[in-house]
Parts: C-alpha cells; sequence; structure tokens
C-alpha cells in the first residue's frame, strides 16, 4: 500500500523455467480493507472499553486515516437496503421513471460536481479542529489512561470537513462541517482506544432502520449540544485564546 503497487505471483506451472515468479503493478484504485478475523469486542456499554484487534486488522487501522469499527460482522438493514438497490437497478426498465426520487444517474451527477468544488477551510473551523487537536493530545496524555493520539488527526479531520462541506455545495468548509467531522474522528479513537475526552458514546451508523438518528431535527440536536461541549473543552485545554460560539 505505502508504494502504491500490487506483487503478483505467478505459478511455476505457467512459467517456462517452471520456476515461480513475481511481477508487480500500479494500483490504479483506492483501496478498502475489512477484516473481521479474531476482532473481539468487549460486551459492554462502558464508554472506557475498547476493542481487541489482530495484527492484520491494527495494520489496516494504522495505514487509513479513520476506519469505523462495527458492532457485528453482518448489519441485515444496511444489507437488506443494498440488495433492494440492486434489484430495483437491474429491474429499472420494470419500473416506473418517477419510482426512484433520486436514480443512480442523478447520484453520479451529484458526486462528480462534488469532486470538482473548490472549497476552502474556513477560519472558524480551523480553529475548532486545532483546539480539538490540541486540547485532546493534552488530555489524553495527562490522562490515567494515557492513550494515544495520532499527530495526523489534524489531517484526517480536516479532509473529512472538507469533503462534507462539498456534499453541502458549499465553497467554504464551516463549522459545522468540522464539528461533525470532529465528531466521527472522536468516535474512531473512542472505538479504538475505549476512551473518549468527549463522552461519545461509538454507535453504528444507519443499523435496524434508525436512520432518524442521523438526519432531520433529532440528529441537529444531538449535533449542537456535542458543538457546546467541543467549545468548551477547547476553551478549558487548548489554550489559545477565547472560542465562541455560533448558531448554525
Amino acid at each position: 500500500l505505502e508504494s502504491n503497487q500490487l506483487l503478483i505471483e505467478i505459478p511455476e506451472k505457467y512459467t517456462e523455467g517452471n520456476l515461480p515468479q513475481q511481477i508487480t503493478q500500479p494500483l490504479r484504485c483506492n483501496i478498502w480493507g475489512y477484516t473481521e478475523k479474531n476482532c473481539r469486542t468487549k460486551m459492554s456499554s462502558d464508554i472506557n472499553n475498547g476493542i481487541e484487534l489482530d495484527e492484520m486488522t491494527r495494520s489496516l487501522a494504522d495505514f487509513f486515516g479513520m476506519v469505523h469499527f462495527t458492532s457485528k460482522p453482518s448489519q441485515e438493514y444496511a444489507d437488506n437496503m443494498m440488495v433492494h438497490q440492486t434489484l430495483v437497478t437491474a429491474m429499472k426498465n420494470d419500473v416506473e421513471e418517477n419510482a426512484e426520487p433520486i436514480s443512480i444517474d442523478h447520484f453520479r451527477e451529484f458526486i462528480d460536481i462534488s469532486r470538482h468544488t473548490q472549497v476552502f477551510l474556513g477560519k472558524q473551523a480551523e480553529k475548532l479542529i486545532r483546539g480539538y487537536y490540541v486540547s485532546s493530545r493534552r488530555v489524553r496524555a495527562a490522562s490515567v489512561h494515557d492513550t494515544a493520539f495520532p499527530v495526523s488527526a489534524v489531517q484526517t479531520i480536516t479532509s473529512m470537513a472538507v469533503a462534507h462541506a462539498k456534499l453541502s455545495m458549499r465553497k467554504e468548509a464551516k463549522a459545522e462541517d468540522a464539528v461533525l467531522a470532529i465528531y466521527l474522528y472522536e468516535e474512531y479513537i473512542t472505538s479504538r482506544y475505549g476512551y473518549s475526552v468527549l463522552n461519545v458514546d461509538p454507535c453504528p451508523h444507519i443499523r435496524d432502520n434508525n436512520l432518524d438518528s442521523y438526519i432531520g431535527h433529532k440528529h441537529n440536536q444531538h449535533m449542537q449540544q456535542f458543538y457546546v461541549h467541543l467549545v468548551r473543552f477547547c476553551s478549558i485545554h487548548a489554550g489559545e485564546g477565547e472560542f465562541t460560539f455560533h448558531e448554525e
């Protein structure tokens, strides 16, 4: 993965000298990893409990900027949604045109437009990300848990905030984009190391028909409360000037 190359082994029966050979091909896509071997979650509602990783899973977690851990290998609700979408797509010639409010072509067009949108990081968003990073490193280093905090956190959170702004069709990544990115990152850190400095309790996203918990009024209220908590947390521990509240 580090060299963006793929090593392919050719069996000896396909070589002239009857000796195994290897060829190297460049990777032309993004690599996504999934593993569940020997990955054991401690069954407890205590937020201070983390997750035990085997060597393969730990390598993936170390390589990628952020990894989400699921509570169970199979998520039936998400699987059913994907199966339904696949069947509808295969039968689209027999389905009325207005059966899909948003077609796959519309999604592709939207993603393409979002991808090419130029977005800059706003001052308030940058301040929140910097404050969260500095505060988290200080609190975690001084805590009895003494948990690690990746030095790549700023880059990862900034990328997520900018990506969210692109999906929102904005030219500027605002505080609300940074808040969502920080929340997701804190979920990842808590899932991996078992301790949250912001009392974030990780939970599987869009499972068992709980979509209303992640979009709409209920979600907005939860994120506003988290924003207030985040600003207070940065004000106490960052020590880099005052953090002010902005209603979004």
